[in-house]
């Protein structure tokens, strides 16, 4: 896997209410069995046979494979050195199961900002992402909080 590089997004690079648009991962069954091997057994995520004869029909990535992928997608354009931490997840709703050969995309939009009252120089953004599949289906919907560094050298607000 090839490291995307690095960016220095700013709080004051982040715009509110601006759709930021990332595509194209597809969903192997290679890393799906992988991941479930590692983190969720559950026979649906390993086993094709056993997937078909679910309620899913088909082999489905787990979930918390779904939060990573959102992320590699975030990632993809380059890593924000100046992002600190997530401060958590809100409201992470499955929409709908993400299927082996699924090739997703995902809209993130900032929608508030503001100076941290804790921590001089860092400011705190909430993101809205959403994660769609190739037919536009949502698959995933969720908020994150993040603390991301303020520039010195412009305004803040």
């Amino acid at each position: 896997m090839t490291h995307p590089g690095y960016i220095d997004r700013f709080y004051q690079d982040i715009d509110v209410n601006k759709v930021e648009r990332v595509d194209g991962f597809e969903v192997t069954k290679e890393d799906t069995i992988a991941f479930a091997e590692m983190w969720d057994q559950m026979d649906f995520h390993m086993d094709e046979e056993k997937a078909k004869a679910s309620a899913h029909g088909a082999l489905i990535a787990p979930g918390t494979m779904t939060l990573a992928i959102r992320i590699k997608l975030l990632q993809s354009q380059g890593i924000n050195r100046r992002v600190l931490a997530s401060g958590g997840y809100d409201e992470i709703r499955f929409a709908k199961p993400l299927y082996v050969g699924d090739t997703v995309h995902l809209e993130t939009k900032c929608i508030d900002k503001r100076l941290s009252n804790s921590k001089p120089g860092m400011g705190v953004c909430r993101l809205y992402s959403k994660m769609f599949n190739q037919d536009n289906e949502p698959v995933l919907t969720m908020f994150d909080t993040i603390l991301v560094e303020v520039d010195p050298d412009r305004p803040a607000e």
